[in-house]
């Protein structure tokens, strides 16, 4: 009708809508921020480690040498190697796969090693923790010294020490420091065992460590469970799951 409303030419510029078109050619609005954070990350760094360098001078005497000289000697004992069966507690495993294959161990075992013996009721608090790892699994060896430091008697970050323990073990034993992506959630069963899984897609079957690639229909037909379809140990959950 003749009349209803303000004539076009009277109305703002503000109520023409906009389009995608109008926005190309500008600066994304994150620009930089990556930078930013990786140079308050540089920083924080630097802070630990002039603590760090601080605090372990002063810890150094006879007993913190000896038990230095013990943790050498157990970089090269022969229990630490990866875990072929699971006997309660938490596991650490690595599955890495590239299309079809999965990479195993000599024994044509996924790669495993072992976290605790035992596990807390702050076990989600903790795994929560552990997966922020898979976003820096280069700084692992940075982080457990600067708890190592922090620990003195905090019995809340023994957990997480020992996970970190654990993956660094892991990275030793593949020869590589990314693991992957921590596993949504744990592997748990009526046996008291609980799997952390991390899980890397490589872009090719290059050789890790001294394992091989194997199918992952394969090891699953030789897989001898140890363990009845009512009550699997996690191992065999995580396996059967697999494909």
């Amino acid at each position: 009708m003749k009349g209803w409303g303000p004539p076009a030419s009277s109305l703002p510029p503000s109520a023409i809508p906009s389009n995608w078109r109008e926005s190309d050619g500008r600066e994304p609005r994150r620009r930089g921020h990556i930078e930013a954070m990786e140079r308050l990350l540089q920083q924080v760094r630097a802070t630990h480690t002039h603590y760090c360098c601080g605090d372990s001078l002063k810890l150094q005497n006879p007993s913190r040498k000896q038990s230095v000289s013990r943790s050498i000697k157990h970089l090269f004992n022969s229990s630490n190697k990866f875990v072929k069966t699971l006997k309660r507690g938490i596991y650490l495993a690595a599955v890495f796969y590239h299309k079809d294959s999965l990479l195993v161990t000599a024994e044509e075992q996924i790669p495993i090693v072992e976290v605790d013996d035992s596990y807390s009721s702050s076990l989600m608090q903790d795994f929560l923790w552990f997966t922020k790892l898979s976003c820096m699994w280069e700084d692992v060896r940075w982080l457990r010294q600067s708890m190592s430091v922090s620990m003195s008697s905090a019995s809340t970050l023994q957990a997480r020490h020992k996970m970190l323990t654990a993956a660094a073990q892991l990275q030793n034993l593949l020869g590589t420091h990314n693991l992957g992506r921590v596993h949504y959630e744990p592997i748990k069963d009526r046996h008291g065992n609980v799997l952390l899984v991390t899980i890397r897609d490589t872009e090719s079957q290059h050789s890790l460590f001294s394992g091989r690639w194997m199918q992952v229909t394969k090891l699953q037909s030789q897989r001898k469970s140890l363990s009845t379809p009512e009550e699997p140990y996690a191992l065999d959950i995580l396996i059967i799951t697999m494909q």
